[in-house]
């Protein structure tokens, strides 16, 4: 881990202190280099690397007193030793010059690209920040929508035209017998629960709503995965895009089994009224006759 990552650069007395640590290291190998090849080496050769490492990696005050530190170190050690720079001949105060020079020139370099990158790095961050937000609100609106969608009582489902099930409610299991996953994975159990006798009606209603887009109602019995069978009110309206695509059928089913049977066996007993009305009737006429 670096000290920026740790947060140890922001310290100032770390930052100015990394500035002075540079310019020692560059002195001392300067020394040793002198020492293995002899006087002669390019005064500022190894200073160079300090400058440039303390403007890259703490900023433009650091930069300059690694520069300052530097012209005073050649000066009083390297020049002209145990003396000023106004003793030194013109072309090494030129030397210093141009060495003070450049060492304004990378410091201020140097920060102005860390400006750079710390405009970046904040603009990156609100990204980050901007991009996890969404992920956040996403999921939370995902989870809404599960929630009403999952725990609806009817079997609820999304088709598309092209008979995919992008959307298929758990009460499918209570209604058909069979699992979200096994419709979604065999959406031809659609068309075979439906009952023998009904297949003309679903099969009729299938060409409606492809056909012509719209809402509507029917009613028909399904055999269910154990052999039982229910009764169904299916209702459905077309699922329409922003640009007006159709991207398929949004259905509702309910299981009305009971309301069926009690509206049959009302019938029944209309049909059982009806007859024996018509007995009484009979009745009456012939024993008045």
């Amino acid at each position: 881990m670096s000290g920026f990552e740790t947060g140890l650069f922001k310290r100032p007395w770390v930052r100015y202190g990394l500035a002075v640590v540079a310019v020692a290291a560059g002195f001392l190998l300067r020394r040793a280099l002198s020492a293995q090849v002899g006087e002669g080496l390019p005064t500022y050769v190894t200073f160079y690397p300090a400058v440039i490492v303390a403007a890259l990696l703490v900023g433009l005050g650091p930069g300059l007193l690694a520069t300052a530190v530097t012209l005073v170190v050649v000066d009083y050690w390297i020049v002209s030793p145990k003396t000023f720079f106004w003793h030194a001949e013109l072309v090494e105060v030129t030397a210093m010059v141009l060495f003070a020079a450049m060492g304004v020139f990378v410091s201020v370099l140097a920060e102005h690209r860390t400006q750079e990158l710390r405009v970046a790095n904040e603009r990156l961050r609100q990204e980050i920040e901007a991009g996890q937000r969404k992920e956040k609100d996403l999921a939370e609106a995902e989870l809404r929508y599960r929630t009403v969608a999952d725990f609806t009582y009817d079997w609820e489902y999304w088709r598309t035209s092209e008979g995919v099930l992008l959307y298929c409610s758990p009460s499918c299991e209570r209604v058909t017998g069979y699992s979200a996953p096994e419709l979604v994975a065999n959406p031809e159990l659609h068309t075979t629960m439906v009952h023998p006798e009904e297949q003309g009606v679903w099969q009729h209603h299938v060409c409606d709503v492809t056909d012509e887009p719209g809402p509507r109602t029917i009613l028909f019995r399904i055999q269910r995965k154990d052999g039982g069978i229910r009764w169904i009110e299916h209702s459905c309206q077309p699922v329409i895009g922003g640009e007006g695509k159709f991207l398929g059928t949004r259905a509702s089913n309910r299981d009305v089994t009971e309301r069926k049977q009690a509206e049959i066996e009302l019938q029944h007993l209309r049909q059982e009224l009806a007859r024996a009305s018509q007995i009484t009737t009979a009745g009456q006429l012939y024993s008045g006759t």
